[in-house]
């Protein structure tokens, strides 16, 4: 019954992305079903650490940048994705300072495709929730300094 529902959201969800929808009728399937599929062929890849560094970075830069096309050429959306590209670069330097002490967490190329998927996924929309809680507060306290 879950597996229904998350394909049902997923499917509201990807209604107005072309690509999903195109790709999903070559294969005979509805877009929710083949993004379901698809992340769970990511999973499986990312827990066994199969190219695991090269398909995080791609999933998790892919289909942002192709939405930030999209808000530009289209005059939409342009707040929420410059969120996520500011929260993105603070996560990026977190990583890169931490990494080789993240590295060593059990499934971590899994938890940082989820939380990519998890900031930029519409209706989760976590870039948001982390820019309110954690990048807005440092930049006001660093705002006079830097201006």
């Amino acid at each position: 019954e879950y597996y229904h529902q998350l394909v049902e959201r997923i499917d509201q969800d990807l209604n107005n992305f072309g690509p999903a929808k195109v790709l999903a009728s070559k294969v005979g399937v509805r877009p929710g079903e083949l993004a379901v599929g698809l992340m769970g062929i990511l999973a499986a890849l990312a827990m066994l650490n199969i190219f695991a560094f090269v398909l995080v970075t791609v999933f998790s830069m892919l289909y942002p940048a192709y939405m930030t096309y999209k808000s530009i050429e289209y005059n939409q959306d342009q707040k929420r994705w410059l969120t996520f590209w500011i929260v993105m670069s603070f996560v990026t330097i977190f990583n890169s300072l931490l990494e080789w002490l993240l590295s060593f967490l059990p499934f971590y190329h899994l938890l940082k495709l989820a939380l990519f998927t998890w900031m930029y996924y519409p209706t989760l929309n976590g870039s948001q929730v982390l820019y309110d809680h954690a990048v807005k507060p440092i930049f006001s306290q660093v705002k006079a300094k830097l201006e």
